[in-house]
C-alpha cells in the first residue's frame, strides 16, 4: 500500500493565531503545507497522521495541540511492533491518558494555560492494520467513487443531543481540558480500499462547509487548497486544517 499525503493548516480569516496542528509521521504542520509519500510495505511499518485542534486562552491552544501531537509521535516512534490489537488499544489508551494528565498538570502550574486541551483525530497504520483514533470533534472522512462518508463521530453536545452545530460547540471529550478522557479506537482496515481518499480535518473546515459541500469540492478538485478556499469563502471563522491521503 502506498499513501500519497497532502496536508495544510491555515489560520483562516478571523482568528489571530492558528491553534491547530497537523502531524504526518514525524513532521508537524501549522501555517504551512506538507506533502509526502509513505509506503506501508510490511508488518513492521508504523505510521501515523493526525489533526489536533487546540483550545484555551492566551497561547494555550497552540501549546496544547502541539504538545499532544509531539508527545504521541515520540511514543509511537518507540512502541513495539508486535502488539496484538487488544494490547495496542490498551497501549494507546494509556498513552493518551498520560498526555491528558500531563496537560492538566501543566495547566494547574501555569494559570494562563488553565483548562487548555486539544482534540485529536488520527489514522495509525500498524502491523497491517489501520486504526482510527478519535478524541473530540475533529473528523475523519472517506471519499470513494464520488461519495463522501463520515467515518468518525463527534464527541460533542451537538452530536449527543441532535442539536445543530451552529447551536452548540460544547466538547464532551478532549486531551486535557477536563477531568476524564475517552479514547475512541476503531479498526477501519476493512473499510479502506485502493483508490480511496481519506480526509482528516479540524472543525474549521467541517463547520464552515457541509458534508455535501466537501463532497462537491473533492469531486471537482481533491486538493487541500480547494477545501481551505471553500471554507474561507464561507467565512473562514476558525483555523482550518486538512489532511488528504490518497490510497494506492
Amino acid at each position: 500500500m502506498k499513501l500519497i499525503i497532502n496536508a495544510a493548516s491555515d489560520k483562516g480569516l478571523v482568528r489571530q493565531r492558528n491553534e491547530d496542528m497537523i502531524l504526518v509521521g514525524s513532521s508537524l504542520v501549522r501555517d504551512s503545507q506538507f506533502s509526502t509519500v509513505q509506503n506501508i510495505d510490511d508488518e513492521n511499518t508504523i505510521f501515523l497522521f493526525a489533526v489536533a485542534d487546540g483550545m484555551g486562552g492566551h497561547n494555550a491552544g497552540d501549546f496544547a495541540s502541539e504538545y499532544v501531537v509531539n508527545s504521541i509521535a515520540k511514543i509511537i516512534s518507540n512502541m513495539p511492533v508486535n502488539l496484538s490489537e487488544d494490547d495496542l488499544t490498551n497501549f494507546l489508551e494509556l498513552s493518551f491518558s498520560d498526555i491528558h494528565n500531563e496537560l492538566n498538570n501543566k495547566g494547574k502550574l501555569e494559570k494562563e494555560r488553565a483548562g487548555m486541551g486539544s482534540t485529536f483525530n488520527g489514522l495509525l497504520f500498524y502491523n497491517q492494520k489501520i486504526l482510527n483514533i478519535n478524541i473530540g470533534d475533529s473528523r475523519f472522512f472517506r471519499f470513494r467513487d464520488g461519495i463522501l462518508k463520515q467515518m468518525s463521530k463527534d464527541h460533542s453536545l451537538a452530536e449527543v443531543t441532535g442539536l445543530n452545530r451552529n447551536e452548540s460547540h460544547i466538547l464532551l471529550n478532549s486531551v486535557g481540558g477536563g477531568e476524564s478522557i475517552f479514547v475512541e479506537i476503531k479498526n477501519v482496515t476493512d473499510l479502506i480500499l485502493e483508490n480511496d481518499i481519506l480526509l482528516l480535518c479540524s472543525d474549521g473546515l467541517s463547520d464552515m462547509i457541509s458534508n455535501d459541500e466537501i463532497e462537491n469540492v473533492l469531486t471537482k478538485s481533491a486538493t487541500t487548497s480547494a477545501l481551505i478556499e471553500a471554507s474561507k469563502a464561507n467565512g473562514g471563522h476558525d483555523n482550518i486544517s486538512v489532511v488528504l491521503c490518497m490510497v494506492r
